[in-house]
């Protein structure tokens, strides 16, 4: 074993030790000479002639109180220094610094799932299960025990789960709702024994994780059954529609074109291939380029309104944008609500009329 031959009144203040302490063993005097640690690194240093440091815990009741940094080193033949610093601060600080660094990488990743989700929903011409199909598999890249998650999405009769997926005791979930109604749920499961945290295995940046991605999928869901719905009632829509001599389009809530009359089509000159489930300001804003007098702001700003309101709105300015051919006669733009059979505003009904010209109504595929 080793002994102490002298000690500084630095190291008798640190490790609260008498100056009795010289000749003693050096497991009598240091409170982590019992650490196999420190003791490995007093034997290799003697041995090996190369000096070494290592840090060590001291615990109370579980908890860590304290740290050691212990410098070993050859000082004279048969003689070898340790030198003591007491760390603490240092570690604290530290700890603390790694603390924060995962809970914003956490963060980083959580909001980085989310994107994932949000850019999912957002492809177009990707079918509705597809969507959910991939976001599935996205979801447990948001969770810390990625390799361990599972992921489910109930809708009605429906489900779409990654292929690990089975239920567990360590299981969070959300309803899907819209309106108070509950459409399906969302869970994530841990597939292995996991601590409690934050809520079930979850921390607290993967419970947000959780009820975000919830919210975006009811909304989801919301959207996808309105736009079945609208292209069902548009069906009633379409004949009474093409029965009207008046040139109307139909646009939806996100102004993409999703309809026009015959009459339309022949006053204006532009056809459905060219405006199908287009952003309508695309269209306006060519003709606005072509005609440097034209200005869609208005027109975006009433259609806004009208979404918003349910007002109806007329811009008799906004001709030049839909001039109608061969027609020498004033129009004006007239944009009204579109109502569903369920009173819901399924998109805007753009008429060119005549100024004056009695307002002409579609609810629920009756005109009036």
């Amino acid at each position: 074993g080793f002994t102490v031959k002298d000690l500084n009144p630095s190291a008798l203040a640190l490790e609260g030790m008498s100056a009795d302490a010289r000749g003693k063993r050096v497991e009598e005097c240091l409170a982590d000479a019992a650490s196999p640690e420190l003791l490995a690194l007093l034997d290799r240093v003697w041995r090996n002639g190369v000096s070494e440091t290592v840090t060590l815990s001291r615990y109370r009741d579980g908890e860590i109180v304290s740290w050691r940094e212990y410098h070993a080193y050859h000082a004279a033949l048969g003689e070898m220094g340790l030198v003591i610093r007491d760390v603490t601060e240092r570690k604290r600080t530290e700890e603390m610094l790694r603390r924060r660094t995962h809970d914003l990488e956490q963060r980083v990743r959580v909001e980085d799932c989310l994107a994932e989700v949000l850019s999912v929903l957002a492809e177009d011409i990707l079918p509705f299960p597809r969507k959910l199909e991939k976001i599935v598999r996205l979801l447990p890249r948001g969770v810390h025990f990625s390799e361990e998650a599972g992921v489910r999405i109930v809708l009605g009769s429906e489900q779409y789960r990654t292929e690990n997926f089975f239920a567990t005791l360590w299981g969070v979930s959300r309803p899907l709702l819209i309106r108070g109604r509950q459409v399906g749920s969302l869970e994530i499961h841990a597939l292995a024994e996991k601590a409690p945290l934050y809520e079930g295995p979850l921390l607290r940046e993967e419970v947000v994780l959780l009820d975000r991605a919830a919210e975006y999928l009811a909304w989801a869901v919301r959207a996808e059954e309105n736009k079945k719905r609208f292209s069902r009632e548009m069906g009633y829509l379409q004949a009474a529609l093409n029965a009207s001599e008046v040139p109307q389009l139909v646009v939806d809530r996100n102004g993409a074109a999703v309809y026009l009359n015959n009459a339309f089509e022949a006053a204006t000159g532009l056809s459905l291939e060219e405006l199908r489930f287009r952003d309508i300001w695309d269209a306006v804003r060519v003709r606005s380029a072509l005609e440097p007098s034209c200005s869609t702001e208005g027109v975006r700003k009433s259609f806004r309104d009208v979404c918003e309101t349910g007002a109806t709105e007329e811009l008799p300015d906004a001709f030049s944008l839909f001039p109608c051919r061969g027609d020498g006669r004033c129009r004006v733009l007239r944009m009204a609500p579109l109502w569903g059979m369920e009173q819901e505003m399924l998109g805007v009904l753009f008429s060119l009329v005549f100024p004056g010209a009695n307002e002409v109504r579609f609810s629920g595929g009756r005109s009036s």
